[in-house]
C-alpha cells in the first residue's frame, strides 16, 4: 500500500513529507492506520544529527491509533481495536524480559540499532530503495507496520489524539516518579526543564503525592503551565538567578527527588549540586551520544544518588493502562499539553518551533478528511472510530442539511457506536457539549449541553427562534433533569461551531440561518452579565 510519510535521508538536512511504499504485516506483525503523533525531540536529535540512527529512515515513535490488520500468529489485537505506540517492542524470553525489565528487551534493541523489525527486514520503501524503521515505530505516517508488542490496546472510549503522547512523553516523566525514583508520598521534587517530558515528571510528582514539587525553566509560559500541572513552587531560571539557591531553599536544604528533563550538562549539574543529602537525581533529558559530563564528586559524601531513566523504565502493557485510566478519571491531564495540532506537510516547521523551545506539545494529527469527503464517500469501517470530533460534528452536519453520507459511514455508525448523531456526541477531550448516548434520534442533552447552548445562542432568541421548537423550557430545568427531545437546540449549536468547515460544504443557507439564532447575553437572567462570547462561536 501507499502512504505518506516523513523521511529523513540525511542529518541535518529537512524532513521531507513522501508517498511511500508500505509492505503489509508479516508474523507477529499488526497494521495501524495512525491517529496522532506527538513531535518529540527524540525525533528532533536524530535530525539533527545527536542520536545516530540507520538512514534513510521514517521518523515518528509517540502515537495512538486504530488497527487495520494483523499478521499472522497475532493473538492480543483485532481490526478495529485502539491502540498507544511505544518504542518498545519485547520479546518476552531473553534474559531482561524475564527479569522483567522489557525496556532493555535484547531483541527490541536489536530492532532499534538496525532500523528493521525482528526478522531484519524493513516494511518500508521508496522505489525501490529500503527506509528503516525508527525504534520499530515509524509513526509519522498515514499507516504503521509495528511489532504486535509495541501496540498496546487500551479502552475504545476515550479520544485518540491527546491519548499518543502516553506512548513516550507521558511514559517517559510518569514513569520516572513512579518507577525509576518511586517517589514516596510527601517527599520534595524539584524538575529542571517544564516541557513534554518535564511537564509529565511534575504531573507525576502530583500522583505521587510529592508534597512540594519545584519547576524551574526559562520560559514564563511553561512555569504558569506547570503550575496547573500540580507545581507547588516555580523558578524562573534568569541568568541572574541562583537557581540551586533558590531551589535549596525553597526544599528546606535541598530537594529529595531532582528531575532533569533538559539534557544539558548545566542542567544536571544544577540538579546534583540542588538535590538533598542522600537525594536521588534522575536524568531523563538526553545529551548527544558521545558527549561527557563533569560533576562535583564531593557531593558523594552525602550519598547523592545520580541515575538514568529509559521510557520511564516503563513495562507498556500495566503502565499504558494505567494512564489511560488515570486520564479516563480526570487525573492525568493530557489535553492541556498539546500547543498545537499540525498536518504531517507543517512537521518541517514544528521542528524548528521544537528547536526553538516554542510551545508544549505539538500534535500531527492524521486521517482529517475534507469536509467535502464526509459525505458521498466510502470509508472503511475502522476509519470512523479514527474520526476527530470536528469530523463527527460534520457528519452530524451533513445529517441535519439532509446532505447525504457515505454509506459505510452509516453502517459503522449503526453497528458499533450508535447513528452518527451518537457518535458525534462521543465523549472527546474537547467536548463543550456534555452529553448522554440515546437511541435515535431521542438523543438525550444532559443540563450541561443545555447551558452551552443558552450561553451560546443566547436564552431570548433561542426560546423565541421559530427555526428551534422546544419541549422543555431550558432556563428553570433543575440540574438532575434530562432534556429529551431538544435535536434542533443542538443541532443549531452544533452548525454555529462548524463555522468555516460548514461553509465549506456550501451550506451557506443553513449556516446563516443559524447563525441569526445568536444573541447577546440576555441580561434578564438571574446572576448572570455580559460576558465575551464563547471563542468557537
Amino acid at each position: 500500500m501507499k502512504t505518506d510519510a516523513a523521511v529523513l535521508w540525511r542529518p541535518g538536512d529537512p524532513v521531507e513529507i513522501l508517498e511511500v511504499d508500505l509492505a503489509p504485516p508479516r508474523e507477529g506483525e499488526v497494521l495501524v492506520k495512525i491517529a496522532a503523533c506527538g513531535v518529540c525531540a527524540s525525533d528532533l536529535h536524530v535530525v539533527d544529527g545527536d542520536l545516530p540512527e540507520p538512514l534513510p529512515l521514517v521518523l515518528g515513535h509517540e502515537a495512538s491509533g486504530v488497527i487495520a490488520e494483523v499478521g499472522a500468529g497475532v493473538e492480543s489485537l483485532a481490526p478495529g481495536d485502539h491502540v498507544v505506540l511505544a518504542l518498545l517492542p519485547s520479546c518476552g524470553k531473553c534474559a531482561e524480559c524475564r527479569r522483567r525489565r522489557p525496556n532493555f528487551c535484547e531483541v527490541g534493541s536489536r530492532m532499534a540499532a538496525s532500523g528493521t523489525l525482528e526478522d531484519g527486514t524493513s516494511r518500508l520503501s521508496l522505489n525501490g530503495t529500503t527506509l528503516h524503521h525508527f525504534n520499530s515505530v515509524s509513526s509519522f505516517a498515514g499507516y504503521a507496520v509495528v511489532p504486535e508488542s509495541v501496540a498496546v490496546k487500551i479502552r475504545d472510549d476515550l479520544p485518540l489524539e491527546a491519548i499518543a503522547l502516553i506512548g513516550c512523553s507521558v511514559l517517559t516523566g510518569c514513569g520516572a516518579v513512579m518507577n525509576t525514583a518511586r517517589v514516596e508520598e510527601g517527599a520534595s521534587v524539584a524538575v529542571w526543564g517544564c516541557g513534554g517530558v518535564g511537564s509529565n515528571v511534575i504531573q507525576g510528582a502530583r500522583l505521587a503525592g510529592a508534597a512540594r514539587i519545584v519547576a524551574v525553566d526559562v520560559r514564563r509560559e511553561k512555569l504558569e503551565l506547570a503550575r496547573s500541572l500540580g507545581a507547588t513552587d516555580v523558578v524562573l531560571a534568569t541568568p541572574e538567578v541562583d537557581v540551586v539557591a533558590l531551589v535549596k531553599d525553597l526544599t528546606a536544604g535541598g530537594p529529595d527527588y531532582a528531575f532533569e528533563a533538559i539534557g544539558t550538562e548545566p542542567t544536571i549539574q544544577q540538579a546534583w549540586e540542588a538535590a538533598g543529602p542522600r537525594g536521588t537525581v534522575v536524568v531523563v533529558g538526553i545529551m548527544p551520544k558521545g558527549s561527557t559530563l563533569t560533576i562535583d564528586p564531593w557531593q558523594f559524601f552525602l550519598e547523592k544518588t545520580l541515575r538514568g531513566s529509559f521510557l520511564g523504565s516503563a513495562n507498556l502493557r500495566s503502565d499504558v493502562a494505567r494512564l489511560v485510566d488515570l486520564y479516563a478519571e480526570g487525573e492525568l491531564q493530557l489535553d492541556e499539553l498539546v500547543s498545537g495540532k499540525i498536518g504531517l506537510e507543517e512537521l518541517p516547521e514544528a521542528f524548528d518551533r521544537l528547536r526553538a523551545g516554542d510551545g508544549l506539545r505539538q500534535l500531527v494529527v492524521f486521517g482529517r478528511l475534507k469536509p467535502s469527503q464526509l459525505v458521498d464517500r466510502d470509508v472503511a469501517t475502522h476509519e470512523v472510530a479514527a474520526f476527530d470530533f470536528l469530523e463527527r460534528r460534520l457528519l452530524v452536519d451533513a445529517d441535519v442539511a439532509e446532505k447525504t453520507r457515505a454509506t459505510s459511514v452509516e453502517d459503522a455508525a449503526r453497528g458499533g457506536l450508535g447513528r452518527t448523531r451518537d457518535l458525534a456526541l462521543e465523549p472527546d477531550a474537547l467536548l463543550f457539549l456534555p452529553s448522554e448516548r440515546g437511541h435515535g434520534r431521542e438523543q438525550s442533552l444532559r443540563i450541561g449541553m443545555v447551558g452551552w447552548v443558552e450561553d451560546g445562542l443566547g436564552a431570548s432568541d433561542l426560546h423565541d427562534a421559530t427555526e428551534v421548537e422546544h419541549r422543555d423550557p431550558v432556563r428553570y430545568v433543575p440540574d438532575d433533569t434530562q432534556v429529551v427531545g431538544d435535536e434542533q437546540v443542538g443541532d443549531a449549536f452544533l452548525s454555529l461551531q462548524l463555522g468555516e468547515q460548514v461553509e465549506d460544504r456550501r451550506l451557506h443557507g443553513d449556516v446563516e440561518r443559524r447563525r441569526r439564532l445568536v444573541a447577546e447575553d440576555d441580561p434578564r437572567i438571574a446572576g448572570e452579565g455580559p460576558r465575551d462570547r464563547d471563542p468557537l462561536l
